[in-house]
């Protein structure tokens, strides 16, 4: 697993992510959807409010070796 800031690429140790049940339930659709599409690589949980993006995570399937 490799987490890192998305815009910086900085490298990040750790962190935290609280999700409302919903939430959860999309990012386990998305991520199931994902396994079962190999044309899906990434698949991205984005808030939006008045048109601008106020914060997204990116959940991605690492290349195979």
């Amino acid at each position: 697993m490799q987490i890192f800031d998305y815009e910086s690429s900085a490298k990040l140790n750790d962190l935290k992510i609280v999700l409302t049940r919903a939430e959860a339930e999309d990012l386990a659709a998305y991520l199931g959807a994902m396994l079962q599409r190999p044309h899906l690589s990434a698949v991205h949980l984005t808030e939006v409010t008045d048109g601008r993006l106020q914060r997204e995570v990116c959940f991605e399937l690492a290349q195979s070796a």
